[in-house]
């Protein structure tokens, strides 16, 4: 039997280690997006003056994102958290800024554009913690395509793509969250395990995401808003090997995507 060299063993190992790092690396686009939202913020001829501390911790979870990751988990989180941290360091910019000009504006005009502004920044906030309550509420966690949705096959009687009535509810929380945010859309994608053919597990999939897609149509959600396909087997988040495995497969998923 042929030996093969000693550096062979290294560079198959170390070829699985850079394909590993890649794998889990936020794609060069979303990075550049976060770069170009924290570089924004930063030369912001007023908010720059403002929030040093909590514009620092945005550096610092951007460039973590920039870095490899030791999981897609890990990946996800750090993402995620950078994302927040701009938004927090924007929001605290623009706090100290409103303070600022309420000690130095004088006069009951002044004052009354002030008040205005200050509502107007807590009017977002409350929009803020509101979208995160909504989100919370219908279990969403985040990706790079945007916070995702799991509706699992419960919705539906097995290999049926009609809704079943106790899917009301789920269904429900998601219409008020479009109801909440009219600028928000929706990508819907249903999913299958790999019990069956290809192709019914196709139509099955892309019948529940339709499903999904109807029920936000009919209860007055615009169809501009919304996306819909489906994916059958072929994108499965455990195995199909197991009985659990397959439930975890079976389900629709939804990306909000802004």
């Amino acid at each position: 039997m042929n030996k093969l060299p000693q550096y062979t063993a290294l560079s198959v190992l170390m070829l699985g280690l850079l394909s590993a790092c890649a794998s889990t690396m936020v794609s060069s686009d979303r990075q550049v997006e976060l770069r170009n939202k924290l570089t924004t913020l930063q030369a912001d001829p007023v908010l720059s003056r403002y929030a040093p501390e909590a514009r620092a911790e945005a550096e610092v979870a951007v460039n973590k994102v920039e870095q490899p990751q030791i999981s897609t988990q890990v990946t996800y989180h750090n993402d995620f958290v950078a994302h927040r941290k701009i938004e927090i360091a924007e929001a605290k910019a623009r706090e100290a800024y409103l303070l600022e000009q309420q000690k130095t504006i004088s006069g009951n005009t002044a004052d009354a554009r002030l008040a205005s502004r200050t509502a107007e920044a807590d009017a977002a906030n409350r929009r803020a913690a509101q979208l995160s309550a909504e989100l919370a509420a219908l279990n969403a966690k985040p990706s790079p395509r945007g916070m995702v949705i799991t509706l699992s096959d419960v919705l539906f009687a097995n290999g049926q793509s009609n809704l079943n009535a106790g899917a009301d509810s789920n269904l429900t929380r998601l219409f008020n969250f479009m109801s909440n945010n009219p600028d928000r859309k929706l990508m819907i994608e249903g999913h299958t395990d790999s019990v069956g053919s290809e192709q019914s597990n196709l139509q099955l999939s892309q019948s529940r995401a339709q499903s999904v897609f109807s029920y936000l149509i009919n209860r007055g959600i615009s169809a501009n808003r919304l996306g819909m396909q489906g994916l059958g087997e072929t994108s499965p988040v455990s195995s199909n090997q197991s009985a659990a495995g397959r439930q975890q497969n079976r389900r629709v998923e939804i990306t909000v995507l802004n």
